[in-house]
């Protein structure tokens, strides 16, 4: 059995903190223009300074969590907490976030076989060494839990990333499937992605 590479990632975004970069350019004095952070703080023209205010109440970034109001309604349908809920740049923007946070130099990540041709992309990118794990041809390409578990038990894994429905088969995982390889991983201390970009599609 594994021993967990690291200790369990906190759900809270809150902990983060603000960047020290953030700390000293809204620490300058109200008649300076901070430029640490590239972000302007002189006046636009309305009507465009009235509607940037709007969205992002500052000019102009927002929040690099995503708005509050958003992070909020995401958090009430996924009935989980503001504190657990970022908002990225789509599907590939938070899983490179959360590989770039979780997954260090010579780290390995189960990905699927076939699967989507980023994931391999994204551990490489993090200097992680991606380990497939096989969707078998023969039956549908359907998830088998074994498959997981058996890499688990062989490597010394960091991070599972599954993906159903699949990209590029569209096949599907069966409820007991998915609830085997969360179970192996949480024993195990292995991190647990399931990228569900496609979930609304079904038969």
């Amino acid at each position: 059995m594994n021993v967990p590479l690291r200790p369990a990632p906190s759900n809270r975004l809150a902990d983060l903190g603000i960047s020290l970069i953030r700390q000293l350019s809204e620490g300058a004095s109200a008649d300076a223009i901070p430029l640490g952070i590239g972000e302007p703080t002189w006046d636009l023209p309305a009507p465009g300074r009235d509607i940037l205010h709007q969205w992002t109440g500052r000019c102009p970034y927002g929040a690099g969590t995503g708005l509050p109001e958003l992070r909020q309604a995401v958090a009430q349908f996924y009935q989980a907490t503001f504190d657990e809920t970022l908002i990225t740049c789509g599907s590939v923007g938070a899983l490179f976030s959360i590989v770039q946070a979780w997954v260090a130099p010579g780290e390995r990540v189960l990905i699927p076989d076939p699967g989507f041709v980023t994931y391999r992309n994204l551990v490489r990118f993090a200097g992680g060494i991606p380990v497939e794990y096989p969707l078998n041809e023969h039956d549908g390409y359907r998830l088998d839990p074994d498959q997981i578990v058996s890499r688990l038990d062989q490597h010394r894994i960091n991070m599972v990333i599954l993906n159903h429905p699949s990209n590029p088969t569209g096949a599907f995982a069966s409820p007991e499937a998915l609830a085997a390889v969360a179970s192996a991983c949480e024993e195990r201390g292995v991190i647990l992605v399931s990228d569900e970009v496609y979930r609304d599609l079904y038969l």
